[in-house]
């Protein structure tokens, strides 16, 4: 007998004053953060589960009481949330698609083991990472740091510094105002500034882009061991088959950027 696809749902709002500091955790699923209102959290939830079938367990009980009382912790403005809730009795363990909405004024700090994970418009810092998925987060207004061992990492618009790895999977680090590390194995990695500021990237096989900010000063190191490399015109260069040195515009935050095996396009 096929296992029967279960589903339930839950949809709780907490009160909160001032900065909120949101911490997500789940195993198998997806997380959504988004702004609201001031003053409240507001956390709905999808829960799915395969039945059993050696009927150790009845999973509509499990979900129901996941639903009765969902993993969610209050600490004044701490939120916990967490999908970690399966007892291990019954054959698919569940999966809870989390959509929570926060006041602007709030940090996050969000993982998945196997799933994704999206965070818009939080003007806190926000901290991610996934063993397998993706990482999305735009519109961040502080400091953004993401990390993922197989999987895609994108990050946009966001006025603070950005620190990106990946061991195997893209990252797009776009519209920048801040410092931008990155580090990757493998992977393609395309980045852009929009306020000039520190650049370092170190990636072990891949393609970089980097379009730095328009019109901005400055002071260029790039090195590929295998593949070419492309600048802007600089001045006091000195380069050579597999690196390049230089100041564009005159000069300003240092850009150092190293490959092992692929081409660098810098504009």
């Amino acid at each position: 007998m096929t296992p029967t696809l279960l589903e339930g749902r839950f949809d709780r709002t907490l009160a909160v004053t001032g900065p909120v500091r949101l911490e997500v955790e789940t195993d198998a699923g997806t997380v959504r953060v988004s702004t609201g209102e001031a003053g409240a959290v507001r956390v709905r939830g999808i829960v799915r589960a395969r039945s059993s079938l050696f009927g150790l367990v009845d999973p509509e009980s499990h979900i129901q009481e996941i639903e009765e009382n969902p993993p969610i912790e209050q600490d004044g403005n701490r939120i916990r949330v967490t999908d970690r809730v399966s007892n291990g009795l019954f054959s698919g363990h569940p999966t809870i698609l989390l959509d929570i909405t926060v006041p602007p004024d709030t940090s996050v700090r969000a993982k998945a083991d196997s799933g994704g994970i999206r965070i818009e418009g939080v003007q806190g810092p926000v901290e991610c990472s996934t063993d397998s998925g993706f990482v999305e987060v735009v519109g961040a207004g502080s400091r953004v740091k993401a990390q993922a061992d197989s999987g895609r990492i994108e990050i946009r618009q966001a006025t603070g510094p950005v620190q990106a790895e990946v061991d195997s999977g893209d990252i797009q680090v776009l519209e920048i105002g801040g410092e931008i590390e990155v580090k990757s194995d493998s992977g393609e990695i395309q980045l852009s500034q929009t306020v000039a500021a520190r650049v370092r990237v170190q990636a072990d096989s891949g393609r970089i882009r980097l379009r730095l900010a328009p019109g901005a000063g400055y002071t260029l190191r790039a090195k590929s061991d295998s593949g070419h490399i492309q600048v802007p015109e600089m001045s006091r260069q000195r380069s050579s088959k597999h690196e390049v040195f230089g100041d564009i515009h005159g000069g300003g935050p240092s850009v150092q950027i190293q490959v092992d095996s692929g081409d660098i396009d810098i504009e």
